[in-house]
């Protein structure tokens, strides 16, 4: 999923058979990869954490899980992001399920980082 674009992403994961097999006996896996293809980003975020619970018990995963959670979240809000010219951090809290306090600082933080190519117009909380 990371390091998928979206057309392949659809192409070689979502309508993959072996892929959707195993998918099928893992609801929570095949939930937190459908939610993001189908843009239903606070369900993304639930299933999000899932994956980090799970990334921290791991030895493997563990030093690499916040890498992991940071990226996915940038994926997600740029997602987003291009599909409109403007948003409302009102609206992006809400589809994330998230507080307006929490996105703007996480935006903000991301596009000071150069990771996110949008602008921050907190008059109009824009």
């Amino acid at each position: 999923m990371i390091s998928l674009p979206r057309v392949q992403l659809r192409k070689n994961v979502i309508k993959g058979a072996e892929i959707l097999e195993v998918l099928h006996g893992n609801p929570e896996l095949r939930e937190y990869l459908f939610s993001l293809y189908e843009c239903n980003y606070s369900k993304f975020f639930e299933k999000l954490c899932w994956i980090e619970y799970f990334m921290k018990k791991d030895r493997l995963f563990q030093p690499h899980f916040r890498f992991y959670i940071r990226e996915m979240r940038i994926l997600a809000y740029n997602q987003l992001l291009e599909s409109y010219r403007s948003l409302e951090l009102k609206y992006m809290a809400d589809a994330f399920g998230v507080t307006v306090n929490f996105i703007d600082q996480e935006l903000a933080r991301f596009i000071a980082a150069g990771r996110l190519y949008c602008k921050i117009d907190k008059v109009n909380g824009i």
